[in-house]
């Protein structure tokens, strides 16, 4: 963060126009002040998440550049006119229009509403906390609010080797549920029994037969799970951090970088081939 003659000034990232990473900006922008209802966040961290990236490549038509991205961010809260949380306390926040609606956590500093921010109580870094909320939540939501998955269930994972694959291994085998998972490559196999997965099929497009007889149970059926802030406010994100801290609930961080690397972080999430949740710090 810098300081002029018109104020205080932060570091953000901000994106014009559609395109490839290059496409994000590091500007100097004033720091927002927060009205009633509203909370000031001193960003510390910050997840990428994919639909960051259909934002830069113009795929979300909803959304009016100039704008800084970003569906989550974990810091500290700055000021909240309204009272809802003390000067200092640890917070998250994710989706809500963040980085759509309005400027969201790529930046230092980031004004949310404060019915969608979430007090913490932890020890963990910032580079592991800022992996975290919209990672958890969506492998919560999906597990538990959709699927209303139970111990002893069998868990099959599309995908596996994604933040989220992973996440939700870790958090269904840590309560009891048997976790299988796919993966294209064959030497992504570790990296999801680390991860909680009992079993691996290889995908190379024909793993039909060999899921159904081993996995997929019948009376079946489809759901699907939005994880708004509702879903992100009612989830135990406390208890899950609680259990990372512990070393109970392993997830998997793929690379940190710093905001200056920001076109970085986005190469490496175009290529998936992180291997796991990218985080980019603010300091």
């Amino acid at each position: 963060m810098t300081t002029d003659e018109a104020g205080r000034l932060m570091k953000a990232v901000v994106i014009h126009e559609a395109g490839g990473p290059e496409a994000l900006k590091i500007e100097d922008r004033p720091i927002p002040v927060a009205r009633t209802g509203w909370v000031l966040v001193r960003v510390k961290a910050f997840g990428i998440n994919r639909s960051e990236m259909f934002t830069r490549q113009g795929l979300s038509p909803d959304v009016r550049f100039p704008r800084i991205l970003g569906i989550e961010a974990v810091g500290v809260v700055e000021s909240a006119p309204g009272g809802e949380f003390a000067p200092g306390t640890t917070v998250a926040t994710v989706m809500g229009g963040m980085g759509r609606d309005f400027d969201g956590g790529y930046a230092q500093y980031l004004i949310v509403p404060a019915n969608q921010v979430k007090a913490l109580k932890t020890t963990l870094p910032w580079a592991t906390l800022g992996a975290l909320p919209e990672m958890l939540q969506t492998a919560w939501g999906s597990l538990y609010e959709a699927l209303q998955l139970k111990s002893g269930d069998t868990l099959l994972i599309r995908g596996g080797t994604t933040s989220v694959g992973l996440a939700a291994a870790a958090i269904a085998s840590h309560r009891g549920a048997t976790v299988y998972s796919t993966t294209r490559k064959p030497d992504r196999e570790a990296l999801l029994r680390s991860s909680g997965a009992s079993d691996v099929f290889i995908d190379d497009g024909e793993i039909a037969a060999e899921v159904r007889s081993g996995v997929i149970p019948t009376a079946v059926y489809l759901t699907t799970y939005d994880g708004g802030v509702a879903e992100f406010m009612s989830m135990p994100l406390q208890e899950l951090l609680d259990q990372v801290s512990a070393g109970q609930l392993r997830v998997q961080i793929g690379k940190v970088f710093v905001i200056d690397e920001i076109v970085e972080a986005h190469k490496l999430l175009d290529s998936n081939a992180a291997g796991g949740k990218i985080v980019v710090l603010t300091d």
